[in-house]
Formats: C-alpha cells, sequence, structure tokens
C-alpha cells in the first residue's frame, strides 16, 4: 500500500507540478520493496520516445489508454502532441474524452489526475475535486477489467515487470511470469483491430528462450512494427528495457514465420 509519503507528494503537486513522482516513490518505499511492488515511473525522456512514433495521430481524434498508469507519466506524454481547442473552457473536457488509465494505487490515480490537470491548465487559480477529475483515470485492474481495452485506438504502456504465477490456461508458459507479459498479452488481445500499442518492456521477453511462445503468440495477433534496445531502465532499477511498438490485426494469424519480431534497432 502507498504510504503516507506519497500522500504528502499529492499535496505538494497542487503548488508545484514538476515534481517528479520517483522522488516521492524513494521516500515511500525502500528499493527492495519498490522492486518487490514494481514501483516504478517511467523517466520524461523514455515516456517521449515511447510515445514519438505517435506523435501526429495523437494531434487527432485518439482514445488514449495507460492500463498501468503510475502517476501518468505516459498520458502526459500523450497529451503533449495533443491539438488544443480554440475554446479554452472545453480543453478539460477535450481531454477527459481521450484520457483513460488504471492503476491498483488510488494514491498513483489521484496524482496522475492532478498532473493531467496541471499540464492543461498550469495557471489555473482552483484546483478541482479530485474525486471528479478525469474519471478515466480510475482505481482498478485493467488485468481482470475486460471492458478496459475495447475503446482505445492507442494503448501506451510501461507495466509492472514483477514475477507473479502464470494465470489458470495460460497457453505459452507455467509457473512464474512477468507481469509484463500478462499486460501486453490483454492488450494484443483485447484492443480492437487497429489499435496501435507502444510498450516499454523488460529484455527478457524479447530474448529469453522462456519467452519464445510468448512472442510467437504476440505476434499471432499483432504486427510489430518496430522494436529497439533501450538498455538499463533507470539507475535504481537492475533490468534492461526495450520498446515495442504494434498495430493489433484484425484478427490471429495463424502461423508466423519465424517468431514475427523485426530485426532489432538500439537507441
Amino acid at each position: 500500500r502507498a504510504s503516507a509519503a506519497f500522500r504528502r507528494y499529492l499535496e505538494s503537486l497542487r503548488s508545484e507540478a514538476t515534481l517528479d513522482p520517483n522522488d516521492a516513490l524513494k521516500g515511500s518505499f525502500t528499493l527492495r520493496m519498490r522492486r518487490k511492488a514494481g514501483a516504478f515511473f517511467t523517466r520524461p525522456e523514455l515516456a517521449d520516445a515511447l510515445v514519438e512514433p505517435f506523435r501526429q495521430e495523437l494531434k487527432g481524434e485518439v482514445s488514449v489508454l495507460d492500463p498501468a498508469c503510475g502517476a501518468g507519466d505516459l498520458l502526459l506524454a500523450a497529451t503533449r502532441h495533443f491539438k488544443r481547442p480554440l475554446d479554452s473552457g472545453r480543453l478539460l473536457e477535450h481531454w477527459d474524452n481521450r484520457l483513460s488509465g488504471r492503476d491498483l494505487f488510488e494514491e498513483f490515480v489521484l496524482s496522475a489526475r492532478l498532473r493531467v490537470f496541471r499540464a492543461a491548465l498550469p495557471d489555473a487559480p482552483k484546483l478541482p475535486n479530485l474525486e471528479t477529475l478525469f474519471p478515466g483515470i480510475r482505481q482498478g485492474c485493467s488485468l481482470s477489467d475486460a471492458d478496459t481495452y475495447g475503446h482505445a485506438s492507442h494503448v501506451l504502456m510501461n507495466p509492472p515487470f514483477t514475477l507473479v504465477r502464470a494465470p489458470t490456461g495460460c497457453e505459452w508458459r507455467t509457473g512464474r511470469v512477468s507481469s509484463a507479459a500478462l499486460f501486453m498479452e490483454a492488450a494484443a488481445k483485447q484492443c480492437s483491430a487497429g489499435t496501435r500499442i507502444a510498450a516499454l518492456l523488460p529484455d527478457v521477453l524479447r530474448s529469453g528462450s522462456g519467452y519464445e511462445a510468448w512472442r510467437s503468440m504476440i505476434a499471432r495477433h499483432v504486427k510489430i512494427s518496430s522494436t529497439k534496445i533501450v538498455g538499463r531502465f533507470a539507475r535504481w532499477a537492475d533490468v534492461d528495457v526495450f520498446l515495442l511498438h504494434a498495430i493489433v490485426r484484425q484478427r490471429p494469424v495463424e502461423k508466423i514465420s519465424r517468431d514475427g519480431w523485426p530485426t532489432l534497432a538500439r537507441a
């Protein structure tokens, strides 16, 4: 459970919108606890790199989902490419119709809502009621909510990398698996055809022999546009990551030549 230190971070956002939520996490959890919970937020440069291929599309009528939104870093990266309506009074409504997210921690959800609000209206003299602001960004589990993905035109994710037991009926592995693999599977299978997916994932999913069947399953459901090695996620998180961009297929294909993954580029 997020501690009182993150509540203090939430209060500090009311006066200083640029504070880094990772700093609040360091005050809330030990590094060991953060690794166990998978609680690491996306650095701005990584968030921007993840969103970059969609920058032109995000200027249009889009619906952006982050199924593990944390404090809203990827949603904020998406809004940097949104066109602002001429009527500034409609800006919140405009963004509300385009943003959705889920996270297990209430403090993270409230922080995401407040950060998005401040990005939209940085000079607003009065802060809104966070309980009703951006209702599409809410507490919940996108792995168990079957309705999470269906309306998204673009899915951006930096899911938890923690190891969990594979769910009953998992077609590609038994035993313990990366949570990130389950999030990517949910998006690949539950999003509508044509949905764009951008994911920051642990490199073991790309390179590990234990995830060959997962890679084939993903490639049957999405057409992978690009993959790019990033390297170390952050100095405090000892894991290598890569960027994946893909488009959900009209229907799953039966066979994939090799594993359907393109040659890697390097960031």
